[in-house]
């Protein structure tokens, strides 16, 4: 029924309407109640007042039954300045209260909390997060606030009071005590984890205990929206107020018959602080929400020497600390209990991950696998030719790879999984793919693979091999085997593509493959694979390349003679690159069969008036050691070069003529004359002879650029640079001589020690008879004819020196071909019969001669075993000496033919003679020894090669003499 009137209403009420209100009576008159009680009290439904004082003045007896009746219908009735917690509890519940949502009124109780805010002088105030919560109305404090809040305690006591109904500045968090009758009833509990903790706190197992702990449902509530600006304005107000609600987190365990209450601060979590850890609801960098322990804090780091916190951020999720500013450490570490430091073996998960697409869990699995093995797993779930793509950066991979080989235990790990694509190689600024160690290489040093191709392995060390990356180099090369340098392989495929190079890069790549072909000895294979390609680039108008089986010539070393002939003959262009090479010519000519224009081009020297020039004779004889050891010194010349001119020293004489013309010869049958004009000096190699016109034989310059340009043939910037140091040591050596004479030279020759010396006799005049045969003749054989001088070094050496004729010892019996070497053969009664005819000087004659040469040959070669077959007597073999090649292993055969008589250049040879020459043509040899028995210094000796082919040719000719005894008879 609707029986009762309220205050200010004009309408009447039922009890009804107010079972979850509160309705007051009127505060009496009599009592003097609190400023801050009125003030709520206010706003709250009360009865008319009108209503009681009208019972009182006509029924008094009737008013306290009156107000029995409506307090026992729920009207709630002050009598004191002080509530009764009775009184309390029911104001906790169906309190009536204004906010701030315009100035509605609320209950209080239920799900419905109200929140108090800084103008009532809290400091705790969640205003931050106005949207989400219900604050007190500022009318309170602005109407009354001249009237009952005139100090601070006022506003205090009326702060007290409201928190007392329940209205906080914070969150509001229950206090609620947990029994237990013994620590296994915290199974499947959020405390289980604490089973183990408490029966060792506490003693016993079966010890009953009470959890005393602080949960929060309005924090549960928010974290669980899974608004990320929500939780990030919560996370901000938590780590802010810290200090005043850090006692909220933990829970307390007390025994049950109070014995004993155990620290919270020994990691006894409450409820309010697992919800806070356990909830997915911190912020990260992407708008992302994850669990506290998934999240990592992240400070700059100010050591140099390892990546900076910030390095990391892009690869772990790390709290936004722009958006989400936290200064508590107690909070980030004790609470949150967040990440501040990326562990190695945390990058090394996620590194397996970008590379071979390994989850955590497979990752491990493989690694616990294969336990058995610890240095290997094999890589099963990939393709050996795969290319994980990865969206980073290659500065970012160094300090990655830097960062993992700082941990003995993920070096290991990288070490076991090295058979895995681990190799970071980028494509662009910002991507690039994870390859295995198979498909690069380290160091490409010719720079020719830096255009890659899918097919094609990959350099590295321009990504990973500056000055300060020693350590990964080690890394990939001896941790993850990844080879050195690129192979045979690597070079092949770009030969395909020469059409897309210029000269030079084609040289390049040629020179490489040359090289590497014979060091690897797969001349065949090569041949064949480059069999169709025109890579060869030629002189001419046409400039078109050329296969190698198109048979063109490598280029000789005079420009001019090139020129000559480009136009009949297919003469390759070479690269400046290339000719700096000193093994080039030979990798490339042996490689791919090529035939040197310098073997079949005859250079034909025409002079007039020759005389023999002492001046440079006297100085070059006494100098040219130390012009070879000048260049030897300083690498201008290399080691074969530096024998070959040996031999071509060891014949040098000098002339001064009247004319010099050069001419060249094809097959006897092209024949072109040099362009060029009449030259005024010239050394012509095969005959060893250094000729220079007479009016310029003062000329010393003129006699130097001839001899430097002699030594120094090449025709680049190098071999520029190369003659102008070599012309400036000569002069040098010229004043020296000049002004001091040998002395001057002798002090510089203390210093001087090499292998091959250079030697120019002083010795007469000798002449070559003999012609070069071409290449293909020339390619038979190991050294051309040469006539040899008997010098003072050779005589000293040798011991021949006031050395008595060795005479044969008595004849004695023949003995058996089996009791004496194997290679003797049976001798004829012609060759016997020719040494019958002969008196015993002439017998000692020819032995002298003999021994000549075989000293001689143990001088010139000292590692090879030569052996005098008639040292002890004369077997009347075919030939007098054998040499065996130390390194070749082949036997050379030499007969010795001796003459007292300078001009004399015939001789006997026998039937036999002529056998053997023909049955070896390449390693049977003739030593026509011109002796002279006064003064041995002027025996000469001429070496006699190839007989047979000199005879075809008819450089040589075979005489027959017809004797007294000899009977023809005919038809």
């Amino acid at each position: 029924m609707k029986i009762i009137p309220l205050r200010q209403q004009t309408r009447l009420v039922s009890i009804d309407e107010f079972d979850e209100r509160t309705l007051l009576f009127p505060l009496e008159k009599v009592t003097k109640f609190s400023k801050h009680i009125k003030l709520v009290l206010v706003d709250l439904p009360t009865t008319d007042e009108q209503l009681f004082d009208y019972i009182e003045e006509n029924y008094p007896r009737r008013l306290d039954s009156m107000k029995r009746l409506l307090k026992n219908l729920g009207v709630c009735v002050f009598i004191c300045c002080v509530l009764f917690v009775t009184d309390l509890k029911q104001l906790q519940t169906k309190m009536v209260i204004k906010t701030r949502d315009n100035n509605k009124f609320v209950q209080l109780g239920g799900d419905t909390i109200v929140h108090l805010t800084t103008l009532y002088g809290c400091t705790r105030s969640l205003e931050i997060l106005k949207d989400q919560f219900i604050f007190i109305s500022d009318d309170y404090y602005k109407l009354y606030r001249n009237e009952l809040f005139l100090t601070d305690n006022d506003k205090y006591k009326f702060v007290q009071f409201l928190r007392e109904l329940n209205v906080n500045d914070f969150l509001q968090v229950h206090f609620i005590e947990y029994p237990f009758a013994n620590v296994y009833q915290l199974a499947n509990t959020k405390w289980t984890y604490l089973t183990s903790k408490l029966i060792n706190s506490i003693g016993s197992d079966q010890e009953p205990f009470v959890i005393k702990d602080y949960q929060c449902n309005e924090s549960d509530k928010l974290v669980a929206s899974a608004d990320i600006d929500l939780c990030a304005q919560l996370l901000v107000s938590l780590d802010r107020f810290h200090r005043f609600i850090s006692s909220y987190y933990t829970a307390s365990v007390v025994l049950s018959h109070g014995s004993g209450q155990y620290s919270p601060a020994q990691g006894v979590e409450s409820s309010f602080c697992l919800s806070v850890r356990q909830h997915v609801w911190i912020p990260v960098v992407g708008n992302q929400l994850l669990k506290p322990a998934e999240v990592y804090f992240l400070p700059q780091s100010n050591n140099n020497n390892v990546p900076s916190s910030s390095f990391f951020c892009r690869y772990v999720p790390h709290l936004d600390s722009a958006k989400v500013p936290l200064n508590d450490n107690d909070f980030i570490d004790n609470i949150l209990v967040l990440k501040k430091q990326v562990l190695p073996m945390t990058m090394f998960e996620l590194f397996m991950k970008w590379s071979c697409s390994l989850d955590s869990d497979t990752l491990w699995r493989l690694v616990n696998a294969n336990n058995d093995n610890p240095y290997i797993i094999p890589c099963t779930l990939l393709p050996l030719y795969a290319r994980e793509p990865h969206l980073d950066t290659i500065d970012n991979l160094r300090h990655i790879y830097h960062f993992l080989l700082s941990d003995v235990e993920c070096r290991t790990l990288l070490e076991r999984f090295r058979l895995w694509p681990l190799i970071f190689v980028p494509c662009d600024k910002s991507n690039g793919s994870f390859l295995f160690a198979h498909q690069v290489f380290w160091d490409d040093p010719t720079s020719l693979l830096s255009q890659r191709t899918t097919q094609q392995r990959i350099p590295i060390q321009s990504f990973y091999g500056d000055d300060n990356n020693a350590q990964l180099q080690s890394f990939f090369t001896e941790i993850l085997h990844v080879e050195l340098r690129p192979t045979l392989d690597d070079y092949l495929p770009l030969l395909l593509m020469i059409d897309h190079y210029q000269e030079n890069v084609t040289w390049r790549l040629t020179e490489v493959v040359a090289r590497l072909t014979l060091e690897q000895n797969r001349q065949i294979e090569v041949r064949e694979k480059c069999a169709d390609i025109a890579f060869i680039p030629c002189l001419g108008n046409e400039k078109k390349n050329v296969k190698y089986s198109d048979q063109p010539f490598y280029p000789h070393y005079d420009t001019i003679i090139n020129d000559l002939f480009s136009d009949k003959l297919r003469i390759i262009k070479l690269s400046d690159d290339v000719k700096l090479l000193s093994q080039f010519e030979h990798c490339f000519c042996s490689l791919f069969q090529i035939q040197r224009l310098v073997d079949i081009i005859q250079v034909l020297v025409s002079v007039d008036n020759e005389q023999q020039s002492v001046e440079l004779l006297d100085f070059y004889a006494h100098s040219i050691d130390l012009i070879q050891y000048f260049l030897c010194s300083n690498s201008l010349i290399s080691d074969t070069r530096s024998q070959q001119l040996g031999h071509v020293f060891a014949r040098m004489n000098f002339f001064c003529v009247d004319h010099i013309q050069l001419s060249y010869r094809y097959q006897i049958i092209d024949i072109a004359h040099r362009p060029s004009p009449i030259l005024d000096a010239y050394i012509d190699e095969l005959s060893s002879k250094f000729y220079i016109l007479k009016k310029f034989e003062k000329s010393d310059l003129r006699c130097i650029r001839t001899m430097v340009n002699f030594l120094i043939q090449d025709n680049n910037k190098n071999g520029q640079t190369a003659r102008s140091k070599l012309s400036s040591y000569i002069e040098g050596l010229l004043y020296h001589y000049q002004n001091e004479g040998e002395q001057g030279l002798a002090k510089r020759r203390e210093s001087v020690e090499h292998q091959f010396k250079w030697i120019i006799p002083q010795a007469i005049e000798t002449k070559q008879f003999l012609t070069t045969p071409t290449h293909e003749q020339e390619h038979q054989v190991e050294e051309p004819n040469e006539p040899v001088i008997i010098t003072i070094d050779m005589i000293e050496k040798s011991g021949l020196k006031n050395k008595p004729v060795r005479k044969l010892p008595k004849a004695r019996p023949k003995e058996p071909v089996s009791t004496r070497s194997k290679c003797r053969l049976e001798h004829d009664d012609e060759d016997e019969h020719v040494m019958n005819d002969l008196d015993q000087g002439e017998k000692d004659f020819g032995r002298r001669g003999e021994e000549l040469v075989f000293q001689y040959l143990k001088w010139k070669y000292p590692d090879d075993n030569i052996k005098w077959l008639n040292d002890e007597q004369e077997y009347f073999l075919p030939y007098d000496i054998e040499i065996i090649r130390k390194n070749e292993k082949t036997k050379e055969l030499i007969e010795v033919k001796a003459t007292r008589v300078s001009d004399q250049h015939t001789f006997q040879v026998s039937i036999r003679e002529i056998k053997w020459l023909r049955a070896h043509p390449n390693t049977y040899y003739i030593y026509r020894v011109y002796y002279a028995e006064n003064d041995p210094f002027l025996s000469t000796i001429t070496v006699l090669s190839r007989v047979k082919w000199h005879l075809q040719q008819k450089q040589l000719s075979l005489c027959m003499k017809i004797t007294e005894q000899t009977t023809i008879s005919g038809d």
